[in-house]
C-alpha cells in the first residue's frame, strides 16, 4: 500500500493493489498491499377568496346607485370603495402571480442543480476515459477502451459497499479492479492519474514492478486484451475514512494475468 501525504494539511491518497490472476483464472489479491492504510488515517479523522369579497363589495356599490341624491354621494363613496376594492384585487392577483413566478422560479433552480450534477458526472467519465486511452496510445495502436455502463453499474455499487460498510478492500468478482480513496473530493480522474504514475515502478523488460513498488494499477490500465471499462466514486460514511471519497474502476475483461505482459 503505497500511502502519500500531498500537503500539510494532511491529503492522504489510498491504492488498493491491483487484481492478479495466475494461470488458471483465479484472482490472486495481495493484502499485504493493502496493510498501511491504518498508518495514518487518523490524522484527518476531524476533517472531515379576496376575490370573492371584492366581488361583493362591488356588487353592493351597484345596489345603491338608485336612491336619492344623498345616497348619491354614498354612491361616490361606495364607488370609492369599489375602486379600492378592485385595487385590493389586483394586489393580490399581482401577488398570486409573484408568488406562481417565485415557484416557477425555484423550479427552475433545481431544475438546474439537478442538470449541472448530471453534466459534471458525465464529464468525469469522459475525463477517466481519456486518462486510460492516452496512456495506451503511448504504447500501441488501435487499443482504446470504451465506456460500459454495465461495468460501470458494477463499480457503483462496489463503491457504495465500501462507503457503508467503512472498507478498502477488493470485491474479488470477475472484473479486474483499480482502488483508490483520497482524504480529500477527488474526480474519477484523479484516480485514474494516480493509477497511472506507477509507470515508473513496472518493467516491461522483466514484466515485473521494479524495488518491490505497486505497479499493478498500472498494468490493468494499459492491458490491451481489455477492452471495457466502468469507473465511479462515493464517500465513505462510517469507519477510519468518514468523509473520504473512493474511486472504484472495474475492467473487462480483466487484465494483469500471470506470466503474461500487458501488451
Amino acid at each position: 500500500m503505497k500511502t502519500t501525504i500531498m500537503t500539510i494539511t494532511t491529503l492522504i491518497i489510498l491504492n488498493g493493489c491491483g487484481t492478479v490472476i495466475d494461470s488458471n483464472g483465479n484472482l490472486l489479491v495481495d493484502t499485504n498491499t493493502q496493510s498501511g492504510t491504518n498508518t495514518t488515517s487518523s490524522s484527518n479523522s476531524n476533517s472531515n377568496n379576496n376575490s370573492n369579497s371584492n366581488s361583493s363589495s362591488t356588487n353592493n356599490s351597484n345596489n345603491n346607485s338608485n336612491s336619492n341624491s344623498t345616497n348619491n354621494s354614498n354612491n361616490n363613496s361606495n364607488s370609492s370603495s369599489t375602486n379600492n376594492s378592485n385595487n385590493n384585487s389586483n394586489s393580490n392577483s399581482t401577488n398570486s402571480s409573484n408568488n406562481n413566478s417565485n415557484s416557477s422560479s425555484t423550479n427552475s433552480s433545481n431544475n438546474n442543480s439537478n442538470s449541472n450534477s448530471t453534466s459534471s458526472l458525465a464529464q468525469e467519465r469522459t475525463d477517466a476515459l481519456a486518462s486510460h486511452n492516452n496512456e495506451r496510445k503511448l504504447l500501441y495502436t488501435n487499443g482504446d477502451l470504451v465506456w460500459s455502463n454495465t461495468v460501470e453499474l458494477s463499480a457503483q455499487n462496489y463503491a457504495n459497499t465500501l462507503a457503508q460498510n467503512g472498507t478498502f478492500t477488493h470485491s474479488n468478482n470477475s472484473y479486474g479492479e483499480n482502488l483508490y480513496a483520497s482524504s480529500s473530493s477527488a474526480t474519477l480522474k484523479n484516480g485514474v492519474d494516480s493509477w497511472i504514475s506507477e509507470k515508473s515502478a513496472y518493467s516491461y523488460a522483466s514484466n515485473s514492478c521494479v524495488n518491490n513498488r505497486v505497479c499493478g494499477h498500472y498494468t490493468q490500465v494499459i492491458w490491451k486484451n481489455t477492452t471495457e471499462v466502468g469507473c465511479a466514486k462515493a464517500i465513505y460514511q462510517t469507519g477510519q475514512y468518514q468523509g473520504w471519497t473512493v474511486v472504484v474502476c472495474q475492467y473487462n475483461s480483466a487484465g494483469n494475468y500471470i506470466g503474461q505482459k500487458p501488451y
